[in-house]
């Protein structure tokens, strides 16, 4: 780890009363957590693409078919979001560790 970043830890460990490697466990545990979070976002942005598509379907089928293209392209949106969810999510499963030092550098 980067000297800057070892010396973050161990004044965040100073005045937290802890150790730095308490912290370091602490925030890879978060990493499952934060990925638990991405995975249940992603999924219902997922669901919600889907059901824009089936009311996108069954628009195109009536002979109004004012609508459809709009519901249509907020469905690819809502996949196209929930792919910014799912990714990190597969990460921080993956690799906690990659995913908590990530965070880390970010804070300093």
């Amino acid at each position: 780890m980067d000297i800057n970043l070892l010396e973050l830890m161990q004044q965040l460990a100073a005045k937290l009363g802890v150790t730095a490697d308490h912290i370091w466990t602490v925030m890879v545990q978060q990493a499952h957590v934060a990925a638990i979070t991405n995975v249940v976002t992603g999924g219902i942005l997922v669901f919600l693409a889907i059901a824009a598509g089936c009311i996108s379907y069954s628009l195109s089928k009536d002979d109004n078919s004012e609508g459809t293209t709009a519901m249509f392209f907020l469905g690819v949106a809502l996949f196209v979001i929930s792919l910014a969810f799912i990714f990190p999510a597969i990460t921080a499963f993956v690799n906690p560790e990659y995913w908590a030092l990530k965070h880390m550098i970010k804070m300093i």
